[in-house]
């Protein structure tokens, strides 16, 4: 499921730059054709390799559906099918690449340079001087901040109890144990930094 996600995530990326609205030349019905044909084959490929229980996609532009397939079970126990509208699939990790599209659009916006220091736009708290380099922007979305990282403690069932994502952060801040830039390392802490300018 997890490749499955990441080709369409792909192609979704492609396909949001076809469809800039600033761009005259693009005819949005040649483009959902264009989407139909390509899902259509990957879908049922991707669904027959990983040999898959149960997935759902939609891919919408301007609040309208292009595309959307269900396909298998919510419950194979029960035999309960997915529905595209009621069954909802955890997207857990890749929101980070909705986090660094957004980031990414605000450097074209000349909101967020890359290579300033995050400190710059955070404004509750800030990171340490651990290392004389400081933590960008750059870092926190390719994963070379140089953060400790953990799992455990990163999710409650009661989330209408918990604190703000800024408290949480502001909290529970990792140990800087690299120098920025030197060395991946997957850091949930650092893409949700990110979120915060």
């Amino acid at each position: 499921m997890r490749k499955f996600s990441i080709y369409c995530l792909c192609f979704l990326c492609i396909f949001t730059l076809k469809l800039n609205p600033t761009s005259a030349s693009t005819n949005l019905d040649d483009v959902k054709e264009t989407i139909v044909s390509f899902m259509n084959d990957l879908y049922e490929n991707q669904l027959q390799h990983l040999n898959t229980v149960g997935s759902e996609i939609v891919i919408v532009k301007d609040g309208e559906i292009i595309y959307e397939q269900a396909s298998g079970y919510e419950d194979e126990k029960a035999q309960k099918e997915v529905s595209i509208d009621e069954t909802r699939f955890r997207i857990a990790s890749i929101s980070k690449t909705f986090t660094a599209l957004a980031v990414m659009k605000l450097v074209e916006e000349g909101k967020i340079d890359l290579d300033e220091n995050v400190n710059h736009y955070l404004s509750t708290f800030q990171i340490p001087d651990t290392f004389d380099e400081p933590i960008t922007m750059r870092h926190l979305v390719t994963h070379t901040a140089g953060f400790d990282d953990k799992l455990m403690g990163m999710g409650d069932e009661n989330w209408q109890d918990t604190e703000s994502l800024r408290e949480h952060l502001a909290e529970n801040m990792p140990k800087r144990i690299r120098e920025p830039g030197k060395f991946f390392q997957y850091s949930n802490h650092g893409l949700a930094l990110a979120c915060l300018h």
